[in-house]
C-alpha cells in the first residue's frame, strides 16, 4: 500500500503490483539495490504497464532517500516475530510477550521495546551505574597513586608529577555496550515516534556525559561473565543486542543522511528459533545438536577431496553414549512449497549421519504433506512449526509431530 503519508508497505514474501506512475523509478531501483527487493515490469489486462515488487523473507522498516518509509510487514503476528528472536537467544530479554499481542506493526513493536529499553537505562542511571576502577595516567594537581618516575624525569619543567592511579568510574564495558545500543536506536528508521526519539536523545546525552561512545558488534554482547553485582545488566544487554544486531550498517553516499534500516531475516530467525525451542523443550532422553558438520567425500581421479555441510538440527539419545537418531532441516519458504532439492539435502544428511528419520520443518502446513521412504531406508517427512499461532501451542504440536512429545 502506498499512500499520501509517503509510506510504502510490502508484505513479506508477497508480490505487490503498482500501476505505472504510482512509484517513481528511483524508488524501485533503490529498493532493489539497497534492500534486495525483486521487481519486474509487465502489462495488466488493460494493456497498462505495472511494476511488481516482492521483498522476499524480510521483516523491518527502512527510510528511502526521498523520505519514503518502507514497512516490510510480516506474515505472522508481530509479537511472534520478536518473541522468536528472544527464544532463539535463550529468552534473555525476560519479557512477557503475551502483553504485546495487540501490537500490529513492526515499528509499533520496535517503539514499544525501545521505550522499555530507554526507561530501564534511565532507571539504571538513577539507581547507580556499575563502576569499576580504571587505570589512568596523568599529572593531577595533587599526588595520586604511584609516581611515574620515567615520565616525570623526561619533563622536569612541569611542576605536577606524572602519576599512575585508579579512577572509580562508570566508563566501562557494561555501560559502553548500553550507550552504543542506545545510539543504534536513535538512528533506526523503525523509531518513528517523535516523543520516543526525544526521550532516547535525552537519556543518551545523560549517559554520554559519563560513558565513552564505542562501536560494538552483536557478538560483543555475548559471553559476558556477570557477577552478583552486575546481574541486573544481563536483560539490559539482551535488549541492547537485539537493537544492535538488526540495525543494518550505514549505506554509502546519500544514505548517511537518513535513518538506518531495521531488518530481520526470517529464514535465519526461523532456524535459530526452532533449534533453541527444541533444545529447551526436548524430553530428558533427547539431546539437541545444531549445525553439526557432515563430511562428504568426492572422488576426482585418484584424489578424494572432502566437502563439509552443516545439518540444521540433529537429535541424539542422551546418556554416556549419545547416538544420532534423527535429523531436521528448517525450510522457510513462501507458501510452504516443497522442493526436490530439499529432499535430496536432508537425505544426504541422514545417510551420512547413519539415521533413518529425517524431517523437513516448515513454518506453515504444506498443501500436500511429505511422507516418503527412500531406497536407503531413510524415512523423510514434513512437519510444521506454525509460527502464525501461539508459539507454545505450536511447539507442543511440533514435538508430537517429530515423535518426541506427548
Amino acid at each position: 500500500m502506498y499512500g499520501s503519508e509517503n509510506t510504502l508497505e510490502l508484505p513479506e514474501q508477497a508480490e505487490q503490483r503498482f500501476a505505472d506512475g504510482t512509484l517513481a523509478t528511483s524508488i524501485v531501483k533503490e529498493l532493489n539495490s539497497a534492500y534486495g527487493v525483486r521487481y519486474s515490469y509487465d502489462l495488466d489486462e488493460d494493456n497498462s504497464l505495472v511494476v511488481s515488487l516482492n521483498p522476499g523473507p524480510v521483516v523491518g522498516v527502512a527510510r528511502l532517500t526521498d523520505g519514503t518509509v518502507v514497512r516490510f510487514a510480516p506474515k505472522v503476528p508481530v509479537a511472534n516475530v520478536f518473541a522468536m528472536w528472544d527464544i532463539a537467544q535463550g529468552n534473555s530479554m525476560k519479557l512477557d510477550w503475551s502483553r504485546y499481542a495487540d501490537v500490529d506493526s513492526v515499528d509499533g513493536m520496535y517503539d514499544t521495546l525501545a521505550r522499555q529499553f530507554i526507561l530501564r537505562i534511565r532507571e539504571r542511571s538513577v539507581r547507580g551505574l556499575h563502576r569499576t576502577y580504571e587505570e589512568r595516567h596523568g599529572r593531577p594537581a595533587a599526588l595520586r597513586g604511584r609516581i611515574n618516575v620515567a615520565e616525570s624525569i623526561r619533563r622536569p619543567w612541569q611542576p605536577e608529577l606524572a602519576c599512575r592511579y585508579d579512577e572509580h568510574e562508570a566508563d566501562n564495558l557494561l555501560n559502553r555496550l548500553l550507550l552504543w545500543a542506545l545510539y543504534s536506536v536513535i538512528r533506526s528508521a523503525a523509531l518513528l515516534r517523535n516523543d520516543t526519539r526525544t526521550m532516547a536523545a535525552a537519556v543518551f546525552r545523560t549517559l554520554a556525559g559519563r560513558v565513552s561512545l564505542v562501536e560494538y558488534r552483536p557478538s560483543d554482547y555475548r559471553d559476558i561473565d556477570y557477577t552478583r553485582l552486575t546481574q541486573p545488566y544481563e536483560p539490559l544487554h539482551a535488549m541492547a543486542r537485539f537493537f544492535v544486531e538488526h540495525t543494518a550498517p550505514e549505506l554509502p553516499g546519500e544514505a548517511r543522511r537518513r535513518a538506518v534500516p531495521f531488518r530481520l531475516l526470517m529464514p535465519e530467525l526461523f532456524e535459530g528459533f526452532v533449534a533453541e525451542w527444541l533444545r529447551l523443550n526436548a524430553p530428558p532422553d533427547t539431546s539437541v545438536r545444531t549445525q553439526q558438520s557432515v563430511k562428504l567425500e568426492h572422488s576426482v581421479m585418484h584424489n578424494r577431496p572432502v566437502y563439509s555441510l552443516s545439518a540444521d538440527i540433529v537429535l541424539r539419545s542422551a546418556g554416556p553414549d549419545p547416538r544420532p537418531f534423527a535429523v531436521l532441516d528448517t525450510k522457510y519458504k513462501a507458501g510452504g512449497k516443497l522442493d526436490e532439492s530439499d529432499i535430496n539435502q536432508v537425505h544426504t544428511y541422514a545417510t551420512q549421519l547413519g539415521v533413518t528419520d529425517a524431517w523437513l520443518v516448515y513454518p506453515e502446513p504444506l498443501a500436500e504433506p511429505l511422507d516418503i521412504t527412500m531406497q536407503s531406508a531413510v524415512h523423510i517427512r514434513s512437519v510444521t512449526f506454525d509460527i502464525g499461532e501461539d508459539l507454545e501451542t505450536a511447539g507442543r504440536r511440533f514435538l508430537v509431530g517429530i515423535g518426541v512429545g506427548e
